[in-house]
């Protein structure tokens, strides 16, 4: 038989008579209610609950509503997105599997991360690049930005773009014979 628990319900806590209705209206028992909480408890990773935590502090709103509000943003644009484009073309990377199963929450930042700072300083790159074309002149944060990734997002000499394209005609050619 498993183990048993009693809980005692403290001034925080929702009243039981609340608990009771959003169990029924979810169609599930307030044990299972209460299990589902518990097990969802169990498995956030320590490091995400903690900065879970920190976040809704700091927007100051309570936990549920901070997850309820990112996950329901999520959903609004990639609905969005669907509508926009006739389908969501995008690859859901947070669902990511690696040889142990879905990727870790550490990998899942750190990947989303990288992906999302290539795309934002590309894009602030381009924007900054607009204002160059237009004769604007770049100053402070803006220009050691600019100047950081030139390299990187910049102009591609003549040759440059000619060696890429004879590479490229090369294995056409290669398929073609």
């Amino acid at each position: 038989m498993p183990d048993l628990i009693n809980i005692r319900i403290t001034k925080d806590c929702p009243e039981v008579s609340l608990m009771d209705e959003t169990a029924k209206a979810l169609g599930i028992s307030r044990n299972e209610m209460i299990i589902r909480a518990i097990t969802l408890m169990v498995n956030f990773d320590t490091t995400f609950y903690k900065k879970l935590e920190k976040y809704s502090e700091n927007v100051k709103v309570p936990m549920y509503l901070a997850i309820q509000n990112m996950i329901i943003k999520r959903w609004a644009q990639d609905n969005a997105k669907k509508v926009a484009w006739g389908t969501n073309r995008e690859i859901l990377l947070e669902f990511s599997y690696n040889e142990e199963g879905v990727i870790s929450a550490k990998e899942l930042y750190e990947m989303i991360y990288q992906f999302t700072f290539e795309e934002e300083t590309r894009e602030r790159f381009r924007l900054l690049q607009e204002e160059i074309n237009q004769g604007l002149e770049l100053r402070g944060e803006d220009k050691a930005f600019y100047e950081e990734f030139k390299p990187k997002y910049g102009y591609k000499p003549r040759i440059e773009r000619e060696s890429l394209d004879e590479g490229s005609a090369f294995w056409e050619d290669e398929e073609n014979n």
